[in-house]
């Protein structure tokens, strides 16, 4: 389950496909971690519930389901490598 090329529209002259990409990249690079929403909003500067709003806006699904099924995607892959949960 990959996000490519999300299309993200500008808001009062914010960058909010930085902001989005980031996020991802974030619960990509920390998913064993499972930082918390709060983490993740506090780093790109938004509260928690606007950063809920504008990720599933521009994303389609809520931040965490989508950390929910990146870890589930990412465990398959490790089984499917021949690794043991």
């Amino acid at each position: 389950f990959e996000v490519i090329n999300v299309t993200i529209p500008l808001e009062e002259g914010h960058d909010l496909g930085q902001r989005t990409s980031y996020q991802i990249e974030l619960i990509k690079a920390n998913y064993a971690e499972n930082i918390s929403v709060a983490d993740i909003a506090e780093q790109v500067h938004l509260s928690e519930p606007r950063l809920m709003q504008l990720f599933k806006q521009n994303v389609g699904i809520s931040i965490r389901r989508y950390r929910l099924w990146y870890r589930i995607y990412m465990t398959t892959v490790k089984i499917e490598m021949g690794l043991t949960v």
